[in-house]
């Protein structure tokens, strides 16, 4: 062998056996940031080992993955700073997904959209500028629908806690890459992106679907039924309200840019499951937040505006509040999306022209400055992180041997039966014979 393909040999095999792995040494590279779940080490890199070490002893309940490893590239020192971002994970889910606890203070905010409007036309203790029944009629609606609202922010807040548990599976997980010595196989430097297996998108995406999409279009459609059904009570118009009422529909409802509007599935593999970065995670919230953080109670009757008087006749202030009603879904949309934007610093996004809408798009399946990349053989960052939280799918082994155990107790009892029965039945057999029945000449 000549010299230089020696070395080359040499410094090839060096480089395999280091634990050199590039992503948690240079975190900022692959999307972490200061006050994200990493911060304890996105300055300085995770402390790994020089070169594979056996699993450390501690390894019960972090990365229990790699326990049985032949070797590892990480250390005690590793496991601690891991456990100690996914602690940081959930704790930081936790607060967010405490917005909603309070179910009966959320459905208020939103009741406090029309609450201003009910008291203008209908002020307590005194005569309503209402004619008939139309007051009583809408403080049963508002109860009524108050209790929708409630059940749906449970839903909400429910669910986006399921969702926040495999984020942090996923975040341990990924983190317990640093375990791994073959890291050079799911790494592409060229593009910067992490080779993952389909498995952690789709576990990730089930359990982030319904919260970041279908709830919210409940939510809101439930304020589309709040507000026809107010509108009947003031119109009489039916099943016809409805369809006056301007459906909200938040483009961004899962964390959609102009890149990649409304696909929730792209959201969350290439955007919530961005590598590294978890400033996505908990985006889907800010259309909750948004409502949570508006004093909607203290709102004045500005949309449109609109003088109520005494003076008005009956005709005039249905009218009147008619025109407010047919305002609240647009301006609960307002309200969200605002906000919504104000928090990404994109304010003036929606006033992108459709070519740069179409051009920015592209094909929903691009990896669009993500760095994950999912291909069938790459790392699972889910499949190893649920084994630490212990939700991966399916039974453990241990109640797999159990069950098994159980099946074997149970057919050998079934034999002991049938074996009994089959004694009895010959010993009654030969009784009969005994006595002269069939089977005998008399």
């Amino acid at each position: 062998m000549q010299l230089s393909n020696l070395f080359f040999v040499l410094a090839t095999t060096h480089a395999m056996t280091l634990c050199n792995n590039t992503i948690f040494e240079n975190p900022s590279d692959w999307g972490a940031a200061s006050g994200s779940w990493f911060s304890g080490w996105v300055e300085s890199g995770l402390p790994l080992p020089v070169s594979p070490i056996p699993p450390p002893m501690n390894m019960k309940n972090t990365c229990v993955a790699y326990a049985k490893k032949k070797e590892v590239c990480c250390n005690d020192e590793t496991l601690t700073a891991i456990a100690t971002s996914v602690t940081a994970a959930k704790d930081a889910i936790a607060t967010a997904v405490s917005v909603l606890k309070d179910e009966k203070k959320f459905a208020n905010q939103i009741i406090g959209l029309v609450g201003p409007a009910i008291k203008a036309f209908c002020p307590s203790g005194s005569t309503p500028l209402l004619p008939g029944g139309i007051c009583p009629k809408l403080t049963t609606t508002i109860t009524t629908y108050t209790q929708r609202l409630i059940d749906d922010a449970t839903n909400i807040a429910t669910d986006q806690a399921t969702c926040g548990d495999a984020l942090t599976t996923y975040a341990g997980g990924l983190a317990c890459m640093a375990c791994e010595v073959d890291f050079a196989q799911y790494i592409d430097l060229e593009n910067m992106v992490i080779n993952m297996a389909e498995n952690t998108c789709d576990r990730v995406y089930d359990a982030c679907v319904q919260t970041i999409s279908k709830d919210v279009e409940t939510l809101f459609d439930t304020v589309n039924d709040f507000v026809g059904a107010l509108l009947n009570d003031v119109a009489g118009c039916g099943d016809i309200c409805k369809n006056l009422i301007p459906k909200i529909t938040l483009e961004d409802m899962c964390g959609g840019t102009i890149k990649s509007p409304g696909d929730c599935r792209h959201y969350v593999c290439y955007e919530m499951l961005d590598g590294l970065a978890s400033n996505a995670w908990l985006a889907f919230s800010n259309i909750l937040s948004s409502i949570e953080n508006q004093n909607l109670e203290s709102r004045r009757l500005t949309t449109p505006k609109i003088t109520v008087s005494s003076t008005n006749n009956n005709e005039e202030n249905i009218e009147l509040l008619r025109r407010y009603l047919l305002n609240v879904p647009l301006e609960l949309e307002n309200v969200v999306r605002t906000d919504s934007n104000q928090q990404k610093d994109q304010v003036g996004e929606d006033q992108v022209s459709e070519d740069q809408v179409s051009e920015d798009q592209g094909d929903a399946n691009t990896i669009l400055s993500s760095a994950s990349h999912y291909v069938s053989k790459g790392y699972d960052p889910y499949a190893i992180g649920c084994q630490d939280t212990k939700t991966c799918a399916g039974f453990p082994f241990f109640s797999l041997l159990v069950i098994a155990a159980c099946v074997v107790g149970v057919v050998a009892l079934a034999m002991v039966v049938k074996k009994r029965a089959a004694r009895r039945r010959s010993e009654e057999y030969d009784d009969v014979k005994t006595i002269g029945g069939y089977g005998t000449m008399p």
